[in-house]
């Protein structure tokens, strides 16, 4: 078989075959390690490879093929590399081999699996001894008497110990080899029954040859069965779905089923990554809500997230990788990239506001302002990952969702911030001082609604003639000294167009005359 492959696979590098090795030492097994060169080197992938391979064994008869990866653990070191391996458990043995063997061939119809193979190996002679329970009670013989009784003979047991200086050496009774290997013809053996007579063995047992299981396995203490496939052109999330489906329809309800191995991991560590990304979500709301002093405008900030997700996804789509660990890494990351776009808005807005400007004006100003350094950091994180997405390097294909995802992200969130974040920004400041929320604030926690409505949102001091304070009453002059004076009213603040967030009253000076005599 090495030869053939290294006859007729280009670019292999070397092969290496053991047989019999690993920690069990199965000498019925053999393994064909086969080390191809550098990916630049040869023009085909290992995926290309493994599939010509199964192509190339498919007409060997007498043997079982499997092609797989090399295991990053070490190989036969009590790990499977198949990525799919769906374990059923249950106290019937039989039970559970039938139910495999259906679940195996349920998952041969769908053509979306190679590989297919179960863990259970049987074929193995053994010499099965029943106990008739009936003429044993009756011969008044117990069955533990029977159990010692055959151990000891076939298998041997301690019945003493030789002690010659200072060693000590085990003495062990059993019957001969010629003897064993009959076993089923020893009527002449006796078991001594509860009375203490000896009754032959062949008189209440039953001795019957056939096969049984080379090894069994065991999980939560059941006997268990794992199915083991190896996947073609189907992602391993989408392969889960489909032996779940199956294995509903042809593992008997009493069974217990879980998966295994590679797909065991990735459940586990995409529940891992849905709590690690919600918690970097509240995080980011918790540090933007320090920073700004508000409540209302980290989520302002915060509409950029959903707007990077569209197009992380979409890079993903685009460039045919699936989600992976290494996706969900560059989501995470690109939870704390695209908030930076809105803070730069928001911040330089709320500057321009300070200053005395309205509010559509200092989101105008701030758009216009802070584009250039927008366009240059989202420029510099997208450039940054490129050489990560292209998967260059050796091994680069398995980083390379994690860079598109980040690259997608970037760019949607960047081009969407400018419209969207300005637009939200403008409808949660006209949402917080809106009469109805004046009132919410009056009703449940006592805020004047007849004061100017002043928001955390709106830290902008107001002009100096908008504080004027009121003219304090003082001895009215002389009747002759009173002259006509003519006042001018002060001039109103700019507007911001919403009056409930501006009104501010000034008093308006009356024309004062002598009064007549």
């Amino acid at each position: 078989m090495a030869a053939d492959l290294r006859a007729n696979l280009p670019q292999i590098k070397d092969t290496f075959t053991t047989i019999g090795g690993g920690a069990v030492g199965q000498v019925n097994r053999a393994r064909i390690t086969v080390t191809l060169e550098r990916p630049k080197q040869r023009g085909f992938s290992q995926q290309d490879a493994m599939k010509w391979t199964r192509e190339r064994l498919a007409g060997v008869e007498g043997a079982m093929f499997t092609v797989d990866q090399l295991d990053p653990f070490g190989n036969d070191g009590g790990f499977r590399s198949q990525p799919i391996q769906f374990s059923i458990r249950g106290t019937d043995l039989n039970e559970v081999v039938a139910a495999a063997e259906a679940l195996k061939g349920e998952l041969a119809q769908t053509g979306k699996f190679v590989d297919l193979d179960t863990s259970y190996r049987g074929g193995k002679p053994e010499v099965a001894i029943a106990v008739d329970r009936n003429k044993a009670a009756d011969l008044s013989v117990p069955i533990a008497s029977i159990a010692r009784t055959v151990r000891s003979l076939m298998a041997g047991d301690p019945i003493s110990d030789l002690k010659e200086g200072s060693e000590i050496y085990n003495v062990i009774l059993y019957m001969p080899e010629s003897l064993r290997s009959s076993f089923e013809s020893l009527g002449n053996i006796k078991v001594r029954s509860a009375s203490g007579r000896l009754v032959d063995l062949s008189a209440v047992v039953r001795v019957e040859r056939g096969e049984g299981p080379s090894e069994i396995e065991r999980q939560n203490r059941l006997r268990q069965v794992l199915v083991l496939a190896a996947l073609n052109n189907v992602t391993l999330g989408e392969a889960q779905q489909l032996v779940t489906d199956a294995a509903k329809r042809v593992v008997p309800s009493k069974l217990q089923t879980s998966f295994m191995g590679d797909a065991e991991v990735m459940q586990e560590s995409f529940e891992s990554m849905i709590f690690a990304l919600l918690l970097a979500i509240i995080l980011v709301y918790m540090i933007l809500a320090a920073q700004f002093d508000s409540l209302i405008q980290p989520i302002t900030i915060m509409v950029s997230l959903p707007l990077s997700v569209v197009g992380a996804f979409g890079g993903i789509y685009l460039a045919g990788m699936s989600l992976n660990i290494f996706s969900f890494i560059g989501l995470i990351m690109l939870m704390g990239l695209v908030t930076k776009t809105a803070i730069l808005l928001v911040d330089f807005a709320n500057s321009e506001r300070e200053k005395g400007a309205v509010i559509t004006e200092a989101l105008v100003q701030a758009g216009t302002i802070r584009l250039r350094p927008i366009v240059m950091t989202a420029a510099a994180t997208i450039f940054g990952m490129i050489p990560v997405a292209l998967a260059l390097g050796e091994g680069g294909e398995t980083r390379a969702p994690m860079a598109v995802i980040v690259i997608g992200g970037m760019i949607t969130s960047t081009v969407l911030t400018l419209v969207v974040v300005p637009v939200v920004y403008l409808l949660f400041d006209r949402m917080v001082t809106s009469r109805s929320m004046r009132w919410i604030s009056f009703k449940f926690f006592g805020v004047d609604a007849s004061k100017p409505a002043e928001t955390l949102d709106d830290p902008i001091p107001a002009p100096a003639h908008a504080h004027a304070a009121a003219v304090t009453p003082t001895q009215a002059p002389p009747p002759d000294l009173v002259m006509p004076v003519l006042v001018a009213e002060a001039p109103r603040p700019p507007s911001d167009d919403f009056e409930i967030e501006r009104e501010v009253v000034f008093p308006r000076l009356r024309r004062v005359t002598k009064p007549p005599e």
